[in-house]
């Protein structure tokens, strides 16, 4: 999970601040978060090709990846605390689909 944000004036400006100190504060958030490596990313220093594979579009965003390195979902602005550990909780599970998947590959015999 990649939390992207800059250095926002006006209305992103409180959006970022939000995110940071309450939405990703909140208690459901936190619970889920225990399953995830959480990067903080300084969107100021993000170049147009980081931003397109990624699909940032505002600051702040919440970018969340599976474990192949895919974008999963993307939340950008503010969204709400239920949402965040919603989302992230399907990420979990999808992502637990993929490893199943890829340990039940049989291994060559050698």
């Amino acid at each position: 999970m990649f939390f992207v944000h800059g250095n926002c004036n006006g209305s992103a400006g409180v959006a970022c601040k939000t995110m940071g100190k309450l939405v990703l504060r909140q208690k459901a958030v936190t619970d889920a978060a225990k399953n995830f490596h959480a990067v903080e990313v300084d969107a100021t220093k993000i170049d147009s090709k980081l931003a397109k594979r990624y699909k940032l579009k505002v600051s702040p965003s919440l970018v969340f990846v599976d474990c192949t390195g895919k974008v999963v979902t993307v939340l950008p602005g503010k969204p709400s605390a239920k949402r965040v550990a919603a989302v992230m909780k399907a990420v979990v599970a999808k992502n637990a689909k993929t490893l199943k998947k890829s340990s039940n590959k049989k291994k060559p015999v050698s």
